[in-house]
């Protein structure tokens, strides 16, 4: 609220560990086992229930996280950023650099990423000797399939962590 942040607890509305901790106005953008995950417009927020770890990524508008992965992906006026977990820190690796009109991208496996790019084809993200390979995934096993087409929606299940793919017509 414009008052700060409270909490549940005890049958009773209390002020959160959150208040002091995190900016006034900044708009939860998911939860990750006891991490919680902000926005302030100017930057990404992590609070791991004592501390706030601040990431540079400006507007950030959707944060896409899985049980199954250690990354998570901000969805950004220039695309999908990778936020890849790396010991202490972060890393951060815009997916549109791989990838030339790359719209939506969603966490999947252990460092796998699902994606969507401008020509509507579903791709998959896999390490290859260090580095990464972006592949399509066909729905057969056909070389002549051009991989799925007309997708608009890509989003990663709450509950199951499964990635959800489909279109804006289904």
């Amino acid at each position: 609220t414009e008052q700060g942040f409270f909490e549940w607890r005890d049958r009773l509305l209390r002020t959160s560990r959150l208040d002091g901790a995190v900016p006034k106005g900044a708009r939860l953008l998911t939860r990750r086992g006891a991490e919680l995950w902000f926005t302030d417009e100017a930057s990404l927020l992590r609070f791991d229930g004592q501390h706030v770890t601040r990431l540079e990524v400006a507007h950030v508008s959707e944060l896409s996280a899985s049980s199954t992965s250690p990354n998570l992906v901000a969805a950004t006026p220039l695309g999908p950023v990778l936020i890849a977990s790396r010991g202490t820190g972060f890393e951060l690796q815009p997916l549109a650099d791989e990838v030339e009109g790359l719209e939506r991208a969603v966490p999947v496996g252990d460092h796998d990423v699902l994606g969507l790019a401008a020509m509507g084809r579903l791709f998959r993200r896999m390490r290859v000797e260090g580095g990464v390979a972006w592949r399509r995934v066909a729905l057969t096993m056909d070389p002549a399939d051009r991989g799925a087409e007309g997708l608009t929606t890509l989003l990663i299940d709450p509950e199951t962590g499964a990635p959800t793919v489909g279109s804006s017509t289904q």
